[in-house]
């Protein structure tokens, strides 16, 4: 009897062994195995158009040039500044109207009128540079060929929303023969010293006004031949339309 026992003893141990081993293969096998993820690819960058490209795409006038190398970075940018110009050439006051600031609006009606649309008919080029102002304003220089002359327009433009308005920059008399080099950034330095000069005259100024008041006529003492009083800085000149 005590063997029958022991020898069931020892065939329950042994299955016991048997089950637990099996119950552990089973759970390693049903353990969820580790799934290698992919690693996404990046979308690719969107290609931005050429401002050649665009004057395809959009039909504009084929006068209009823009060196990819100084045109504004973003696609619409690049629009905007394109239809603005195709705008002026084609003297469509629609567009212009739709793009410049509300001074600006008031006055194309009176360039229409004064013949605007005969002198653009005599621009055989016209050349685009865009950049940043020291002001961080958006800037634009629009060389106009006619014949052999040329005039230059100064304009600055902003964005809200997808939409861009433009209005006339500061263009100093005879631009044209004062440029040099990188004509963008000539401007540039040329606007910062006018106001660089314009300060000094200022500061002149306000010094004459603030000297030792005559006892005589109550005028300030400047001695028998001193200097006029200096001008203060002139007002912007606005863009001139090419021929005007």
């Amino acid at each position: 009897m005590m063997n029958h026992l022991k020898t069931i003893s020892i065939v329950m141990a042994a299955m016991l062994l048997v089950v637990t081993g099996c119950s552990s293969e089973e759970s390693k096998s049903e353990q969820p195995q580790e799934v290698a993820r992919s690693t996404p690819k990046p979308r690719p960058k969107p290609v931005v158009k050429t401002p050649e490209q665009l004057k395809d795409e959009m039909n504009l006038d084929a006068r209009i040039y823009m060196d990819e190398n100084e045109a504004p970075r973003s696609e619409d940018a690049k629009k905007a500044v394109l239809t603005f110009f195709n705008a002026f050439l084609n003297a469509d006051g629609t567009t212009l109207k739709s793009m410049l600031s509300f001074n600006e609006q008031l006055e194309v009606d009176a360039m229409i009128e004064n013949g605007l649309s005969d002198v653009m008919d005599q621009v055989t080029f016209l050349q685009l540079l865009t950049g940043t102002s020291p002001e961080s304003k958006e800037t634009v220089l629009a060389i106009y060929e006619i014949g052999l002359n040329y005039q230059i327009q100064v304009w600055h433009y902003d964005s809200l929303n997808g939409s861009f308005t433009f209005s006339a920059g500061e263009t100093p008399p005879n631009l044209i023969s004062k440029l040099s080099g990188d004509w963008l950034e000539s401007y540039f330095a040329l606007k910062d010293k006018q106001t660089e000069i314009a300060n000094q005259q200022d500061a002149e100024s306000s010094y004459i006004l603030a000297g030792e008041i005559s006892s005589d006529n109550g005028a300030p003492d400047r001695g028998n031949e001193g200097p006029s009083n200096p001008s203060g800085p002139s007002q912007p000149t606005r863009p001139r339309t090419p021929g005007f």
